[in-house]
């Protein structure tokens, strides 16, 4: 076993956790202060933000709880763990763990915002492997755009939740996660090509493009993306009743 490991052309140390269930490290989420969660899908962020109050278990599922969000992880469809704690040029400088599927994928990531001195404690015993990273699949996603145009489909509904001050859930809906967000939008902006909602225990960024249009039902939207499929965003309040 090695303590870490360099991922080939990209010069940050990484290690895939060795001799833990991803539940073990799950349950350890509460001890590491404030985390950021974070889901992709279809280019869509969501990020919940802030300390996880509890983590428990239901069959091949776990439920990690905070304040205002609710995660939940698909046991089965994770294949393992990676630990980062040296800067990532695209991803910032905080220790990070990569939660992956069994392509070698990641599914969502936590990082560590209140630094390696609550992160690195929890983990510090663990020994890890050498990781390489698998070739990348093909992703059909929007073309990069300078700017958000201001008939993007995106926008609608948080305008319409900025004007009526209505709570909504916020949910980002992917393959081995599902992860909600409750609160009220008081304002969101529009910066280098992507819309961005922006709080103390909560981010969501959508890129132009991702969203053509949404599925209307009772008081619940589903974004559906160019290629006419829903992406795994929805969005649930009065608002839209």
């Amino acid at each position: 076993m090695t303590v870490m490991s360099r991922f080939p052309g990209n010069g940050y140390l990484s290690g895939k956790i060795e001799g833990l269930a991803p539940f073990g490290i799950l349950a350890r989420l509460p001890a590491m202060g404030r985390i950021v969660l974070r889901g992709t899908s279809a280019g869509v962020q969501h990020d919940r933000i802030g300390r996880v109050h509890r983590v428990g278990r239901s069959g091949g599922t776990a439920l990690v709880r905070g304040a205002c969000h609710e995660a939940i992880v698909d046991l089965a469809a994770l294949s393992g763990i990676v630990i980062h704690r040296a800067p990532d040029p695209l991803r910032g400088s905080d220790p990070r763990l990569d939660f992956l599927d069994m392509g070698g994928m990641p599914i969502f990531s936590v990082v560590g915002i209140d630094g390696f001195g609550r992160f690195d404690p929890v983990l510090s015993r663990m020994q890890h492997s050498p990781v390489r990273r698998p070739a990348r699949p093909p992703i059909v996603l929007p073309s990069p755009c300078p700017s958000m145009p201001s008939d993007d489909p995106a926008r609608w509904p948080f305008c319409r939740l900025c004007d009526t001050g209505a709570e909504v859930a916020i949910v980002l809906d992917r393959v081995g996660l599902r992860q909600v967000w409750r609160g009220r939008i008081e304002a969101f902006r529009v910066a280098s090509g992507c819309l961005d909602v922006i709080s103390d225990d909560f981010g969501l960024q959508i890129p132009a493009g991702a969203v053509a249009g949404w599925q209307v039902g009772a008081g619940r939207i589903a974004a559906i993306g160019p290629q006419g499929r829903p992406i795994g965003l929805c969005l649930a309040s009065e608002a839209f009743a």
